[in-house]
């Protein structure tokens, strides 16, 4: 049986307007820039927006004189599932297959919506993210198996989520995957390399991105801390991190609160929280 998604119950034409209005919400998301990325006239996007307006996937800022155009939560969720699938399918074209940017932009367009999710969890498996299974408990940052670990760079599988859910984040596309777990005689710390974000419309107008800041959330005060970063290059420490062990007391996944803004041209998109997950199972430490 084909399990549901959030995507279930919306038209291929919805889940487009879905895509365009995320991508431009933060900045010009109103009716006539909406209308002309989809490539349509005013009243028909009038018409779907209101649609969808209905269907509680977005609402509108009345405050403005031109209306602009806002994603709910449902519409966020939709959007961040939409984007994680064309990601997906477009490593597969290109990286598995051998294909074109050109042309793995367009089958990626053609299949807006339609993979059933067991495929993208195999899509998922296949360019080494990961969902957690199983009973684990939490657990405050256990600096033992890092203070004991030779000194060494180590490539970890990772995601971004939403925070406090199970939900990729459309900033889990703005990093290099893996990872890099860093031990030193003088820290440990998680690196991640910032990569160039597209959005690309209907119309095949990209709108280029690229992560602005980052910062990680002290468990010691509460607040966010700016991370370091030189050259793209972001650098956590790992004593932030919050490990998740098994039932048998195995380290299984440590999460580091993150908050992440993006720049789209122009534009800068609002800051959002994140929970930077990594797959702690996926690598063998060496031990002094």
């Amino acid at each position: 049986m084909k399990k549901s998604t959030v995507l279930d119950g919306f038209t291929e034409a919805q889940l487009k307007y879905i895509l365009i209005i995320s991508a431009l919400q933060a900045s010009t998301a109103t009716l006539p820039a909406v209308a002309e990325n989809m490539g349509v006239k005013k009243p028909s996007a009038c018409r779907m927006i209101y649609q969808l307006k209905d269907m509680g996937v977005l609402k509108m800022d009345e405050s403005m004189r031109s209306k602009r155009v806002i994603l709910t939560d449902l519409g966020d969720s939709i959007a961040a599932a939409l984007e994680h699938q064309q990601y997906m399918i477009y490593r597969l074209l290109t990286q598995t297959l051998g294909a074109s940017t050109e042309v793995a932009q367009r089958q990626t367009e053609k299949l807006i919506g339609k993979l059933e999710s067991e495929v993208v969890s195999l899509l998922e498996m296949k360019f080494n993210d990961f969902h957690e299974e199983g009973s684990f408990h939490e657990k405050g940052f256990d600096g033992q198996w890092c203070e004991n670990s030779e000194p060494g760079s180590y490539p970890i599988p990772f995601k971004i989520v939403k925070a406090d859910s199970d939900m990729i984040s459309m900033g889990n596309k703005g990093f290099e995957h893996p990872c890099v777990l860093v031990f030193s005689n003088e820290k440990q710390e998680v690196v991640l390399k910032a990569r160039d974000i597209f959005y690309k419309s209907i119309l095949g107008k990209c709108l280029y991105g690229k992560l602005s800041s980052m910062k990680y959330k002290s468990k010691k005060t509460g607040k966010f801390q700016v991370a370091e970063c030189i050259n793209s290059v972001y650098r956590l420490p790992l004593s932030e991190m919050e490990c998740k062990y098994d039932s048998q007391g195995r380290v299984v996944t440590g999460v580091i609160r993150i908050m992440a803004q993006a720049t789209v041209g122009i534009f800068h998109m609002a800051e959002a929280e994140a929970d930077l997950t990594l797959d702690l199972t996926s690598v063998e430490i060496s031990i002094r």
